[in-house]
């Protein structure tokens, strides 16, 4: 009895041991981790302090270490990036489906905000906006040579405030002015969808935003009262977005109990499998889906 005890306990010592041995190793690796790391971080301010001290002309400081952040996590892998603060609200609202403003498509033709299309229902289209109109001033203050970070702070604004913009028309001799009251301005994901034949529906997704999955079915329940037995599922130039949203589709499309995507990190909590839930409306459709190098997704 006292030579088992006395084995047991050489067992415990024994494992209690290894994980001082193995917690010992885990630190030390994790101390020299973080002395290489700082040891980085020190060659970067030296080349700051060098820059600052040497360059011949001013540094704009922000502007280099926005580059410095934007480099530094491009080199991780294709769809990591840097979204700086000022861009931020921006990119949240592309993925939130809507943004509060006038509602055009538009682009900088010869120096002026050009209307390309205004977009059907909003306040731009409730005035008579028309494909061509030039924009020469926002609030009597001139927008030529505008930039587009300009022109988003100039027309963007809460709901309910005013904006008089100077407009210029093709085939009308004089400018004149127009007041737009601003409104919530929905960013469509689903971009189009028809039937290419009697059988074949085509549906574009340009990102998955916040209320993809409700557009990507209405426009489904669409097609198939047009008679859609196969689907084209357009992804060329996705952006990406949230990833709830692309596997609430993909669950339309696959059984029950067979897994949709799995996501692995370093750290346990990124380790998730997303498993079919339901049986899903299309599981027998004949599907084909198109990407190219610009889709994320």
């Amino acid at each position: 009895m006292a030579f088992i005890k006395k084995n047991k306990r050489t067992i415990v010592l024994s494992v209690v041991a290894l994980v001082l041995l193995f917690s010992i190793s885990q630190i030390s690796r994790l101390r020299a981790d973080a002395r290489d790391i700082y040891g980085k971080l020190q060659v970067l301010t030296d080349i700051i302090g060098i820059v600052n001290e040497n360059y011949v002309e001013d540094v704009n400081w922000d502007k280099a270490m926005e580059g410095a952040y934007r480099g530094l996590l491009e080199e991780l892998d294709p769809h990591s990036t840097y979204i700086p603060a000022k861009r931020f609200k921006t990119v949240q609202e592309t993925f939130e489906g809507e943004f509060q403003g006038i509602g055009i498509e538009y682009d900088i033709i010869d120096g002026y905000i050009t209307v390309i299309s205004p977009i059907v229902g909003t306040p731009a289209d409730k005035v008579g906006l028309q494909s061509g109109d030039k924009f020469l001033k926002i609030d009597n203050e001139s927008a030529y040579k505008i930039n587009r970070e300009e022109t988003k702070k100039r027309l963007r604004g809460k709901k309910g405030t005013k904006v008089i913009i100077n407009v210029m028309r093709p085939g009308v001799e004089d400018p004149f002015d127009v007041t737009i009251t601003r409104d919530n301005i929905p960013l469509y994901s689903v971009s189009g969808y028809f039937m290419l034949d009697d059988e074949t529906g085509y549906i574009l997704v340009n990102r998955f935003a916040e209320k993809t999955y409700k557009e990507f079915t209405d426009a489904m329940k669409s097609l198939k009262k047009e008679g859609m037995k196969s689907l084209i599922l357009d992804l060329r130039y996705n952006s990406g977005g949230y990833m709830n949203q692309a596997i609430d589709i993909l669950d339309e499309f696959v059984k029950a109990g067979d897994t949709l995507v799995y996501t692995q990190g370093r750290i346990k909590t990124a380790n998730r499998y997303h498993i079919a839930t339901k049986k899903g409306d299309y599981e027998n459709m004949p599907i084909t889906v198109l990407i190219n190098r610009g889709s994320a997704s």
